[in-house]
């Protein structure tokens, strides 16, 4: 959820009179108490919201909201409104609004609304390529909200394919091609932290491997490929991240030794692994946090079997070595350098 968005919230309900009636989907990471705001002021057609995280997902679910997590929305002819909230990552917005084209065929005008700080103020220039009419219609609360109609066809990518970037894996000097979509961490290549994790991932014990904040899946297909007895269980809070995972494992011939779970680690409680791997994420939309990971540490003693390890690459700066240590007896740097540093921890406390 984009904490940002709370204030593009407060700015719709303002403006919700510019919404005609009808079926109405919102798409985009708004928090629970916003989203339910807008189904109240809505009363006359139920509002179907489309989300990005498991988080959102449940969250909504505990307030009977109408909620889905689904990267391409269903085709849906009935929908006649849609509302998308601009996102950080200016290419998920991208792909929200060409997927609402193409699912809603019915919708004549689409608003986009976010706040000013993720560049929503001038969306309707970069959408003017998109659409004969991308205008501005509100702005306040340090948000805008900017109103799309009548779209130039064949300006836009419109087919699921089209949003689809795929790059190089080399392992052990093999190449491999990997899939990921817009929003998906280190999209298009594999980031440092990452690399250095699975250099110094060769010697793991037991093939039950559980993989913590899996984005792509990157981690989970080095252990498959390098060891065919390896059955991967990846986690994944993004469903953007778990369609790229999804994609990875199905062309590199390993979904049959995988499992992936959209969700938290709590949807892998009680579980007994033999290693747990993780590159695990610290921003929250735009706040910088290490809530995930330390709430991770604590799962230890239930998720890894007598003798069973975590491996974990983290930034330097961020303060893991002793929420490890209090974690964990055995805890040692593998490798490190100026920017990132790869822990292996064993016999949870």
């Amino acid at each position: 959820m984009e904490i940002l968005n709370q204030s593009a919230a407060e700015l719709l309900l303002l403006e919700f009179d510019r919404i005609g009636a009808g079926p109405l989907v919102v798409l985009g990471d708004l928090n629970a108490d916003d989203a339910e705001k807008l189904s109240y002021a809505r009363e006359e057609a139920p509002i179907r919201f489309l989300v990005r995280f498991f988080s959102d997902q449940e969250s909504y679910k505990d307030r009977d909201l109408q909620v889905a997590a689904q990267w391409w929305p269903e085709v849906d002819p009935d929908v006649e409104h849609v509302v998308i909230f601009h996102s950080r990552e200016k290419e998920t917005t991208d792909l929200r609004v060409a997927s609402a084209l193409e699912a809603f065929p019915k919708a004549k005008e689409i608003f986009v609304v976010g706040h000013n700080k993720l560049g929503t103020g001038n969306l309707h220039k970069r959408f003017s390529k998109w659409f004969r009419e991308s205008d501005k219609v509100a702005s306040a609360r340090h948000s805008a909200i900017l109103r799309l109609a009548r779209p130039i066809e064949g300006a836009f990518p419109q087919r699921q394919d089209d949003w689809w970037q795929s790059w190089e894996f080399t392992l052990d000097g093999a190449k491999h091609t990997i899939w990921d979509l817009p929003g998906v961490f280190s999209r298009g290549e594999l980031d440092r932290g990452s690399e250095m994790l699975i250099r110094n991932a060769h010697d793991f014990r037991g093939d039950n491997v559980l993989d913590l904040g899996a984005g792509s899946g990157v981690l989970s297909i080095a252990r498959g490929l390098r060891s065919p007895s390896a059955q991967l269980t990846l986690v994944e809070h993004d469903i953007l991240a778990v369609a790229s995972a999804e994609r990875n494992l199905r062309e590199l011939g390993l979904s049959d030794r995988a499992k992936i779970v959209f969700g938290d680690v709590e949807e892998v409680l009680p579980g007994r692994f033999d290693a747990v791997l993780t590159n695990p994420p610290f921003h929250a939309g735009s706040v910088m946090t290490t809530a995930t990971t330390l709430r991770w540490f604590e799962t230890m003693k239930q998720l890894l079997r007598p003798g069973g390890e975590l491996t974990i690459v983290a930034n330097r700066h961020l303060p893991y070595a002793d929420p490890l240590d209090k974690a964990f007896k055995n805890v040692r740097v593998v490798d490190e350098d100026t920017k990132f540093r790869v822990w292996n921890a064993r016999q949870p406390r």
